[in-house]
């Protein structure tokens, strides 16, 4: 779920995209039938050691420790979250999808 505040939130905050964009968008994405897991203790345990480890905040670690969790890699366009954890994360504009 949380995966969805956030690429609603980044949308919102892209100049060129307006409130109904930003709900078109949603509706796409929610055609493409994520799993939607909810956060097990045992992965916010996870993602405050990534926390602490990487110099970052637990809100972003999360995604990594999920990542790692189901044994995939973590795709972002946060260049200075990849730089301090640098394992299990590809940047955006080095993905090939």
């Amino acid at each position: 779920m949380s995966l969805l505040y956030e690429i609603a939130n980044g949308l919102r905050w892209n100049p060129n995209f307006t409130a109904g964009d930003v709900e078109e968008a949603l509706k796409a994405i929610a055609g493409f039938g994520f799993m939607v897991q909810v956060p097990t203790f045992e992965l916010l345990r996870k993602a405050v050691e990534i926390a602490y480890s990487g110099r970052c905040t637990v809100y972003d670690a999360i995604f990594l420790a999920l990542a790692k969790e189901n044994e995939g890699i973590l795709i972002t366009a946060d260049e200075k979250f990849a730089k301090k954890v640098k394992e299990n994360t590809v940047l955006l504009k080095d993905a090939r999808l």
